[in-house]
């Protein structure tokens, strides 16, 4: 159901009159305009008040999102064992669940 409200500045929404809700969380989608939005100013860059040490965590986070994977965990170290242990594993599991018992 698609329903116009109105969202004060606490954080409620003022529902039209006849409307009433069930007790309960409800969730809801809205559509916020872009003019009613404060402007962000956080970002990645850590705070003057934060210190060196938390420039040097930024910079080691970094590093860690920016290196390459070690190739033990490429696909190409896929081997036929693995493959043959994975469909057993899956074929365990379909009996399992033919005869009704949790996996």
């Amino acid at each position: 159901m698609k329903i116009d409200a109105t969202l004060d500045h606490h954080g409620r929404l003022e529902l039209p009159p006849p409307l009433k809700l069930r007790p309960g969380r409800i969730r809801v989608e809205l559509t916020i305009p872009d003019d009613a939005l404060e402007p962000n100013e956080s970002s990645a860059a850590p705070r003057p008040e934060a210190g060196p040490r938390a420039s040097r965590m930024l910079a080691e986070l970094d590093t860690i999102r920016t290196a390459a994977r070690p190739a033990e965990l490429s696909l190409s170290a896929w081997t036929e064992e693995k493959q043959e242990r994975l469909d057993a594993a899956e074929e365990r599991s379909t009996l399992r669940s033919e005869q009704g018992r949790p996996d």
